[in-house]
């Protein structure tokens, strides 16, 4: 009824996943080496079936040693995986009969119905075995110490944007969001100098950045700009007839020939990768934390 197939990639001391019946050697292979890329560290796939999910769209179903997960083969390496339960959160396991075949059907722990589509008859032991295994051992040892390790410092992550400090107006989301990608555990922004739409500066322990969100009428595109301490030649504002801009310059900037204004036509702070349009009350309220990055900027060029 199903296959045991045995792939280099998977090493030699590891069981080979279960597989379903009619997935041919090359889809698997091609399916497993796609899923690979979004597993976590020890974590091993033990069943694949195909399935038939239409919301959404997933022709295949994982188990592994931490969770039950649906995919689409075709764009599993670039999309990664589209539905899972992790094996901690399985409470029941039902596979109703329907017309358009065996439906698994899996209950959490939290009382969230969720389905993972229409399996094979062919499939139905294989898929339904290696689920209720999962569910009776949990997750593998090696894989709950490494979600435990990245919950804390998730949580830790988490801890540091509440309490960061905000000058100014908050930035977009997609600003926001750009700024946690940049971040690490050990490296988060010590204070954020927001201008809504128009992007942000954040300053690290020894860089700073400015964030451009993107839109319409801003920075074509979502882009993040990094100066190290070490290369910026001052950090200036300069203020204009109708806006006002927080502009890094380094010793490369060949455009800041006229640091008095920006001029219409000349220079433009929402498209400048090294400038952010302020406004003169936030720049006057943010002036005592650009300071300290302007000593910080000493002290990383006299090392």
């Amino acid at each position: 009824m199903f296959a045991v197939v045995t792939f280099g990639h998977l090493g030699g001391t590891k069981m080979p996943p279960l597989i379903g019946a009619r997935l041919k050697k090359e889809q698997t292979a091609a399916w497993l080496d796609g899923l690979a890329s979004h597993l976590y560290p020890g974590e091993e796939v033990s069943a694949l079936a195909r399935t038939n999910l239409m919301q959404p769209n997933c022709n295949a179903i994982a188990i592994t040693n931490a969770r039950i997960v649906a995919f689409h083969g075709r764009d599993v390496a670039r999309i990664g995986v589209k539905r899972e339960v992790a094996a901690d959160q399985i409470d029941r396991v039902g596979v109703p009969g329907k017309l358009s075949g065996l439906v698994l059907i899996v209950k959490t722990k939290t009382d969230e119905v969720v389905t993972f589509g229409a399996l094979r008859g062919a499939d139905f032991d294989l898929v339904h075995d290696a689920v209720e295994q999962l569910a009776a051992s949990g997750p593998a040892p090696a894989v709950s110490a490494w979600l435990a390790t990245r919950y804390e410092q998730e949580r830790q992550m988490a801890t540091a944007w509440v309490h960061l400090e905000l000058i100014g107006e908050s930035p977009s989301e997609q600003a926001w969001q750009l700024l946690k990608e940049h971040s690490t555990l050990g490296d988060t922004a010590w204070f954020v100098i927001g201008a809504k739409d128009r992007g942000a500066f954040a300053a690290f322990d020894d860089h700073c950045v400015i964030v451009k969100a993107g839109g319409t009428t801003s920075f074509p595109g979502r882009k993040i700009i990094t100066f190290r301490y070490a290369d910026i030649a001052g950090i200036e504002y300069n203020s204009g007839s109708a806006v006002g801009a927080l502009e890094v310059l380094t010793a490369e900037d060949k455009n800041h020939a006229n640091k008095d204004r920006w001029i219409p036509g000349l220079h433009n702070p929402s498209t400048s990768p090294n400038a952010l349009p302020l406004d003169a009350d936030t720049y006057r309220e943010a002036l005592p934390r650009l300071n300290e990055v302007r000593e910080r900027i000493v002290n990383a060029q006299r090392h």
